[in-house]
Order: structure tokens, then C-alpha cells, then sequence
């Protein structure tokens, strides 16, 4: 269970849409209904017409009636299970990842906020996720892994470009992907990732500077010795922002 853009948070239906679900069926969920936001617990009976909701219905018809939820640290220790009905289970879990995951947040802008994609920085598409916490600073940088190299998340449409080629009696569509989080830095933004080279990161046209060694996040940030608050979100994918 980590909190999700569209979903709320991962877990439950998940398993079935987009886990196994076709391309068209992901396709159409997450380009059809509503994203609510990061850390949204849903009552049982959802209302609204959006991306959970339809996870669920999906879900339902395939028949998955167990699902086993895990809440866990930082370090992954695990410190919740929430298994039986997946709706049920589920709900209970985010509850109570939402209450261990709240961030308390700056009263006041900082000089710079650093912030960490961990654990979802496997990929920059993904490591967007950890960048919320930027317009609490004047000046950011998002730190990730990124330890896949690539500038998308999963195959960015690849393999649903190919897919449809050998549909062509169904009519086309345009390529799959997942949009996630934007790329635009909230502020004159860094991003540093040890792992990567700067072309696979400048593929994605972002607007920030990539740096991959720390020596030259600390010289971009220097301002002639003056003092500075400077604000750390460790797990920013995983922290939620308590308003």
C-alpha cells in the first residue's frame, strides 16, 4: 500500500487492473476517469466516477475475492497486514498507512528542499512521484536511483505500439502511457541521480538540471557562504503532506 495519484494507494484491485488487465482496459482506465490525489482513502460504496472505482469494478467481475495488503517503513520493514475481501481489506489498510505516512510540513519557504524519490525512483517517470515537496523551497533537488536507467515509466506505449500493429482490424489508437507526475520543477529544480548518464535523463525534456555526482549539486546551490534552511523528505514518494 503506497500512496498512488490515481488509486489513492496501491493494493487491492490493483492486483487485477493494471496488474493483468489488457492494454485497452489500463489504457482506458487511466486515461478515462478522475485522478484524486495522493493518500485518498475511499469510503467502501465509491461514488465518484474515477480510477479506483473501476479498479474495482474490474476486479469484482474477474473474480478475486482475497487480497493480502502490506504496510511497511522505509526500510521495508513490514508493520501492517490487511488481507480478506480486497475492498474491505484494503480500506483499512490505507487508513492506517495514511496515518503513518503524514508528513508535517514547513510553516515557512525554506532556501532549498531536498527531496528523495525512494522507494519509487526506479525509473525518473516513477521518481516524479517524490517531487511534491519542491514548492516548499525556493530552490529543490529531487534525488532518485533511478537504478533502471530509463527515462519512462515501464515501456512508455513500446510494446502497445507493437500490440496494435498485429490488431489492425480494431481501430487504432494512440500509444498507451502513463503520464504520472510532470516533469517541471516547481522552482529553478535539480535532479541528481548517481546511477544514470545526463542523455537518458534529458530525453524526457525536462526543465532542470541533471547532476549525477554531488559535488556539483552542492557548487549549484552554493550562494557565497550565506546561511540557508534547507529542508530533507526522505521518502518523499511514500510521505503524504498533512495539510
Amino acid at each position: 500500500i503506497i500512496p498512488h495519484g490515481g488509486a489513492g494507494f496501491g493494493g487491492g484491485a490493483k492486483a487485477i487492473l493494471p496488474s493483468v488487465a489488457s492494454y485497452d482496459t489500463i489504457r482506458f482506465n487511466h486515461n478515462t476517469y478522475t485522478w484524486e490525489g495522493y493518500g485518498t482513502v475511499y469510503p467502501k460504496k465509491i461514488a465518484s466516477a474515477c480510477i479506483r472505482k473501476d479498479m474495482e469494478l474490474c476486479a469484482r467481475a474477474a473474480g478475486l475475492d482475497f487480497s493480502v495488503n502490506l504496510v511497511f517503513t522505509p526500510f521495508k520493514d513490514v508493520v501492517g497486514v490487511f488481507s480478506g475481501d480486497f475492498i474491505a481489506a484494503h480500506r483499512k489498510g490505507c487508513a492506517f498507512a495514511r496515518r503513518l505516512y503524514l508528513t508535517a510540513c514547513p510553516a515557512e519557504k525554506l532556501d532549498i528542499v531536498i527531496t528523495n524519490a525512494y522507494p519509487m525512483d526506479t525509473d525518473f517517470g516513477q521518481s516524479y512521484r517524490g517531487s511534491w515537496p519542491e514548492k516548499y523551497g525556493r530552490r529543490s533537488v529531487l534525488t532518485a536511483g533511478a537504478s533502471d536507467g530509463w527515462a519512462y515509466h515501464g515501456d512508455n506505449g513500446k510494446s502497445y505500439k507493437t500490440y496494435k500493429k498485429m490488431q489492425k482490424h480494431r481501430q487504432s489508437l494512440d500509444a498507451y502511457r502513463f503520464e504520472g507526475t510532470g516533469d517541471d520543477a516547481a522552482n529553478d529544480g535539480l535532479y541528481y541521480s548517481p546511477t544514470v548518464n545526463a542523455d537518458a535523463f534529458y530525453k524526457r525534456k525536462p526543465r532542470r538540471r541533471f547532476c549525477n555526482r554531488w559535488d556539483e549539486v552542492i557548487a549549484d546551490l552554493d550562494d557565497k557562504g550565506k546561511e540557508m534552511t534547507v529542508g530533507i523528505f526522505p521518502y518523499a514518494s511514500l510521505q503524504l503532506e498533512q495539510k
